[in-house]
């Protein structure tokens, strides 16, 4: 059995409940278990014996390319995390040291960040897009709201939740730019050290069994979304400036760069970019004032 991260898309192989980082499934059992592998199937393996190649292929600052396998290795003082990525297996092997590294620190990225910011990336070439976002089915529709980050989306989130609605996703908004369609995906149940929201216990009484949405559907309406405590009145964004805004955050990640630059897929990337650009154009723009969506 595999763990489930976003029903019928994504699955990982791995006895761990959670993994450090991971803010696109925190709790790796929130989903049923699949026996199938999905499109997109990943595996996690503890390896105490990673051993870094001497010569390599490819190599950008710390992380180094030698055949289909990237890896990673940094000395400071007695510690020294350690990974390795099989491109063609899908395979992430890790060490006990950067098991528990618990938070991003400079340019030093924890390994959920580098899952999630992997899955990010190869969705998006396979044509969906994580925004930033919530989703839920109401009144019999399937709504789906991307907006800046405390903009009022989980809150707005947690009000429909109360009104009767069913959860479909919260933070992580994956769409199917080919059939127009919102996956679920797990909410995010407590936010990282530095950011520090309590965001977790009330959202998690008001997701019952009986009320999350466990597969994929038909998007009935997109919003793109800014709250505003001003006077003004209209959004001047795109929706490519949306889309930059509240998406695409892999391109932050050197080792993400690095397998793009090495497999030769930026210009698939900048491509994908215009695609989801002319999907993502059935999306409406709302503009809000104190946190008060109009959205039934």
């Amino acid at each position: 059995m595999y763990k489930t991260i976003i029903p019928n898309l994504v699955s990982i192989d791995t006895k761990l409940n959670s993994l450090n980082g991971f803010v696109m499934c925190q709790d790796l059992n929130f989903y049923p278990s699949t026996s199938i592998k999905y499109k997109h199937h990943y595996t996690l393996k503890r390896d105490e014996g990673i051993k870094i190649p001497h010569d390599y292929d490819f190599r950008s600052e710390y992380y180094i390319k030698k055949d289909d396998f990237w890896y990673f290795s940094r000395k400071i003082f007695f510690w020294n995390p350690r990974f390795s990525y099989n491109v063609k297996t899908r395979t992430l092997s890790f060490n006990r040291a950067y098991q528990l590294f618990p938070i991003k620190i400079g340019d030093l990225f924890t390994l959920g960040e580098h899952l999630s910011n992997l899955i990010d990336l190869n969705l998006f070439l396979d044509n969906h897009v994580c925004l930033r976002g919530i989703a839920y089915q109401g009144g019999g529709q399937n709504i789906c709201l991307t907006a800046p980050g405390f903009n009022g989306k989980t809150t707005l989130l947690k009000q429909k939740l109360k009104e009767g609605a069913k959860y479909i996703a919260e933070d992580y908004l994956v769409l199917g730019l080919d059939n127009f369609t919102v996956y679920p995906t797990c909410p995010l149940s407590t936010e990282n050290f530095w950011r520090r929201r309590k965001i977790g216990k009330e959202l998690s009484t008001l997701i019952g069994s009986e009320n999350i949405v466990k597969k994929p559907v038909k998007i009935d309406e997109l919003y793109f979304a800014e709250n505003h405590q001003s006077n003004l009145n209209s959004i001047k964004s795109s929706t490519l400036d949306c889309m930059l805004l509240n998406s695409l955050y892999f391109l932050n990640n050197l080792f993400i760069k690095s397998y793009l630059y090495d497999s030769g897929s930026s210009r698939k990337l900048f491509d994908n970019i215009k695609i989801a650009e002319q999907k993502l154009v059935k999306s409406k723009f709302i503009f809000t004032k104190n946190f008060s969506y109009p959205i039934s």
